[in-house]
């Protein structure tokens, strides 16, 4: 040891020596901020040191559940990104601290603190500057530009990066020798490097991903191929970004701020990856125009998107039951579907399932068991049953809903499920039998699409039929009946034979064309169905589009025998729809079609619009042509709109989905209502007999059976059904002619005729409440099923000023896609609103809204918040203002006084209050708003 460090032990060797106060080892009797200052150090202390801190408060006070959703998606690379930015303020005033105590004993780790707050501030300052030179990162969701906060935020980095620059420079100084003064250069040095590295391999997986998703986004088809390629490898977690992107797009990080793509493209992105069109929770408020999340409406557009949720561990479907009453003479049929759930976790919990149900078939019926006593669901307005069982539920007590999704699919909701304890819970249905020839019949089984229990592993049957009854799958017999009139089956549903597209009951029956009716008890009068036996007329030339996604990649060997098939039989020209190869899909012959089939990937999601308009135009120019579109899912987001000609004939249109019931063809097809209407190719779970069946309605002297159901006042010379069937068949009618009135736009005859007969419908939903107080709070009038003999005009009403819920909506029909919609152009005139009652009015479309015959017995919802808000906002920018002007004034006469500290906390304090008021108003705004207080 030198004598200078003998006598100095406190001291590194070569720094300069200064004058030090007596009375303690190192000369110091009193902390640096206790010295007196002067102008140097406060500009560090506030450049360096209070605003930044500041500012940083203020915007995690502003972002704090957007912060904390980003720790939540990417952990570690989030902190590690936070700790960087934390080193601005804390490093700058350590590094002033040791520099005022002349303390550098640790001088490796004060140059790196030192260089980590520098590199911190230059990062911040290139984000911050990029992104105002850019403009578009400065947008947020809203189209609302943040330009003026990012110039605000780089001018206040710049002055922090000044001030660590210029305790690197006071580093440098104050050692005598040059060769300690590089070396401190380069340990300052050294953290900004560090800083880079740490910021940059943060965001290397992120960024990768980016750049991959740009590229697939090109119109160079190599590139897109290669990125596609890329995005693939399970390394980059690609999936999991893009859900996240689309679900939480203010979490990207920035990578997403610079290099993200929007909405729209995310979804494209996802469905080449996985080929599933994306649904997710957190797409709730997809339609509402207002693009705010947090208003009352977002329960509905959250029901809207099917979510059925994660499945809950311990909480399961115990035991199951399909059973019903099948009539293959008069092609009805009335099943109940009977659900016992078992929760063994250690809290309530709410059950959902969405069921599939089958092609025409209406729910008439929802049952839930309370205290051991069956409760049957009331039919009413959406709304009021929506508002009705949230109410409940938030009381813990016990409601079910049934609500109506879109695509023959309906949502049920159970709530509580106690732990430790079984609730019960059945779902009623009426359907129609389709008639495959004149003595044989078939029904789709209702199946379970999704849950958030766990399904079991099968399903008991128990049906009764007048005829005898035939399902191999699951092991159907006949067991004894006490009627000599009717036989009694039982068998054992697989879950997994239910998968993708559900079983077909076979159904014998005499050979009769005969009409059948029924008295219909709610509006007089009859309804009739009528059998026709029709020749079959086969296509001379056929268009067939082939799907290239994955989820068609297992049936290659099906669809190679059904294309050799249909060359025995007429000219056919194949399109592999594969939206890779941007330079659109090429038809060719079966031959070539079948050594594409064996030869392709089949990987992720493909667009075939593009594969389907081409396939219409070649079919168009050919004589009584056809088109056979065989697809599995569809992106809902499509809006590309094809130039279109029309050929010498119009094409009949078939469709084969093998999407799990995802494609909505009539909304994929919105902008090209030429193409359609699509007849679909009804599955019954074996593709090749369902593509022979299909197939076998073509062949010389074939016919098939149209069914027509129809109301009529006069009592028809046929015969007349009673009982469950004749309820079966008037329920059926009226399910038609609701469909009928929702295309046709007349949503109040619509919701009128759904209530009347007790059916679930894009209008009406069924709610199960505990007791009578809830019905009345809610005015719903009560009603119940099989009692068809009066018409329910208050929960009419209530329907009647009802919005559609669901999808929409679309529906498929047997003779092509009926579109129903109240988005876009459809509703572009102004819509009188008769009758309201609970509602929100607001601009619809780009006219005004007249309302006729308000009832103010009911709600009406008028918001009185926006000249409120207005006045806050000026509030809460003022105060940010005076309070950040105050603040720093306090904050400069404590440093000029030889530093105050309670002025100086005083100070910081404004600072923070002020910045942090717009944050807070905002937040209480959106809470009033959520809440309807100024409703």
């Amino acid at each position: 040891m030198s004598a200078q460090e003998r006598e100095n032990p406190g001291e590194s060797p070569g720094i300069a020596t200064l004058d030090r106060p007596e009375g303690s080892p190192d000369g110091n009797t009193a902390s640096p901020l206790h010295q007196k200052l002067n102008s140097s150090d406060i500009a560090i202390l506030v450049a360096g040191t209070a605003i930044p801190g500041a500012a940083i408060a203020m915007v995690a006070l502003n972002n704090l559940v957007m912060g904390t959703e980003m720790v939540l998606r990417h952990p570690l690379e989030t902190l590690i990104q936070y700790g960087i930015v934390l080193t601005i303020p804390i490093g700058n005033y350590v590094v002033w601290q040791r520099l005022k105590q002349r303390n550098l004993a640790n001088v490796l780790r004060i140059g790196l603190l030192n260089g980590l707050s520098a590199g911190a501030a230059g990062l911040v300052l290139v984000g911050c500057v990029a992104a105002c030179a850019l403009g578009y990162p400065a947008i947020d969701s809203n189209f609302i530009s943040h330009q003026s906060e990012y110039a605000i935020c780089a001018m206040l980095t710049f002055c922090s990066l000044v001030a660590s620059l210029r305790l690197m420079q006071m580093l440098c100084l104050i050692w005598e020798t040059d060769g300690a003064r590089t070396s401190q250069l380069i340990y300052s040095l050294a953290g900004v490097m560090l800083s880079l590295l740490a910021v940059g391999a943060s965001e290397a997986r992120q960024v990768a991903v980016r750049v991959n998703e740009k590229a697939a986004l090109t119109e160079d088809s190599d590139k897109r191929t290669e990125a596609l390629r890329n995005l693939r490898n399970p390394l980059l977690d690609s999936t999991q970004e893009l859900k996240r992107d689309i679900a939480a797009p203010r979490t990207g990080g920035l990578s997403g701020l610079f290099l993200g793509v929007n909405d729209s493209s995310s979804r494209q992105l996802y469905f080449a990856l996985t080929s599933q069109p994306y649904e997710a929770i957190t797409d709730l408020a997809v339609d509402d125009q207002s693009n705010d999340t947090l208003t009352s409406s977002s329960y509905d557009n959250f029901l809207a998107r099917q979510v059925v949720g994660e499945a809950i561990k311990g909480f399961s479907l115990k035991r199951s039951q399909l059973s019903g009453l099948i009539n293959a003479r008069s092609l009805t049929a009335n099943m109940s579907w009977t659900f016992v759930l078992k929760n063994a976790s250690s809290t309530a919990q709410e059950a959902r399932a969405e069921i599939a149900l089958p092609p025409g078939a209406v729910v008439s019926n929802m049952t839930l068991w309370i205290d051991g006593k069956p409760v049957d669901a009331t039919i009413t307005s959406t709304s009021q049953a929506r508002g009705a069982y949230t109410e409940v539920v938030t009381g813990r007590r016990d409601p079910a809903l049934v609500t109506y999704l879109g695509k023959g699919r309906v949502l049920v909701q159970c709530y509580p499920v106690m732990p430790g304890k079984e609730t019960k819970v059945s779902l009623s249905m009426a359907a129609p039998l389709k008639l495959d020839a004149g003595t044989k019949s078939s029904l789709t089984l209702p199946r379970l699409v999704a849950s958030n229990f766990a399904a079991g592993k099968s399903h008991s049957l128990r049906f009764n039929s007048p005829e005898e009854l035939s399902l191999a799958a699951a092991g159907l017999k006949e067991m004894k009946s006490l009627s000599s009139s009717s036989h009694l089956y039982v068998g054992e549903m697989k879950e997994q034979d239910q998968k993708n597209t559900g079983l077909s009951l076979s159904a014998s029956r005499p050979m009769t064309l005969g009409a059948f009716a029924a008295q219909d008890k709610v509006y007089g009068g009859y309804a009739v169905e009528t059998v026709k036996e029709v020749a079959n007329q086969a296509p001379k030339n056929l268009v067939v589009v082939i799907d290239g996604s994955s989820k068609v990649k297992e049936y290659k060997q099906d669809l190679s025998e059904m294309l050799k098939r249909m060359a025995k039989m007429m000219p056919t020209t194949v399109l592999l729809a594969d939206d890779d190869k941007l330079e659109g899909p090429e038809a060719v012959s079966v031959e070539n079609a079948i050594k594409k089939l064996n030869e392709s990937s089949f990987e992720g999601g493909h667009d075939n619009l593009p594969a389907v308009v081409k396939a219409a135009e070649l079919a168009g120019d050919q004589e009584r042509p056809a088109v056979l579109w065989v697809h599995g899912p569809q992106p809902a987001f499509n809006e590309e709109i094809y130039i279109t000609t029309q050929g010498a004939s119009k094409p009949a249109y078939y469709e084969l989905a093998l999407d799990d019931g995802w494609t909505n063809s009539s909304q994929f097809f919105k902008n090209h209502r030429d193409i359609g209407p699509m007849t679909p190719v009804l599955r019954s779970g074996n593709l090749a007999s369902d593509l022979n069946r299909f197939l076998d309605q073509w062949q010389p002297g074939g016919h098939h059976y149209s069914v027509q159901l129809f109301k009529m006042n006069e009592k028809p010379a046929c015969n007349i059904l009673t009982g469950q069937e004749a309820q079966d068949l008037s329920t059926l009618v009226a399910a038609q002619t609701c469909k009928q009135l929702l295309t046709n736009r007349n949503l109040s005859a619509a919701g009128t005729l759904a209530v009347n007969y007790h059916m679930v419908s894009p209008l009406t939903s069924g709610v199960v409440l505990e007791n009578q107080s809830d019905y009345q709070r809610w005015g719903i009038q009560q009603n119940g099923p099989g009692r068809q003999n009066r018409q329910n005009n208050e929960a009419a009403r209530l329907a009647n000023g009802d919005s559609l819920s669901g999808f929409g909506t679309a529906e498929q029909t047997a003779t092509g896609a009926i579109a129903i919609t109240t988005s876009g152009d459809t509703f572009s005139a102004a819509p009188i609103l008769q009758g309201a009652t609970s509602g929100t009015i607001a601009p619809q479309g780009v006219e005004s809204t007249v309302v006729q015959g308000v009832n103010t017995a009911g709600t009406v919802r008028v918001d009185n918040l926006a000249d409120i808000e207005a006045l806050l906002n000026i509030l809460a920018n003022g105060i940010a203002l005076i309070g950040s002007i105050l603040g720093l004034t306090t904050i400069v006469k404590a440093c000029l006084r030889g530093f105050q500290s309670k002025s100086f906390v005083m100070g910081l304090s404004m600072i923070v209050i002020g910045l942090a008021s717009p944050g807070v108003i905002n937040w209480l705004v959106a809470t009033a708003r959520d809440s309807a207080l100024f409703n």
